[in-house]
């Protein structure tokens, strides 16, 4: 949203970075499904994998959890990046 905010001049000099996104909540459905998991079962295993971390509504707190659980999915998955 900064980049909108500049002038269309100063725009034009800025570097566009790729952008990937991949749902995670797809990943979890995806993995819960394909391991015939319950909901409760998918919910233990991806607070273990994020070895003590936990969703606080803090930005760093919320990413370093949801890293571990992205990390987790991935290998879960065979999913390479």
């Amino acid at each position: 949203m900064y980049l909108l905010s500049l002038p269309a001049e100063q725009r034009g000099d800025v570097v566009r970075l790729p952008f990937k996104a991949i749902c995670m909540s797809t990943m979890r459905d995806v993995w819960q499904y394909s391991r015939s998991l319950s909901r409760q079962d998918a919910e233990q295993q991806l607070a273990k994998a994020a070895e003590g971390l936990a969703i606080t509504h803090n930005p760093l707190d919320d990413c370093r959890c949801q890293a571990k659980q992205y990390f987790f999915l991935v290998k879960e998955l065979n999913i390479s990046l």
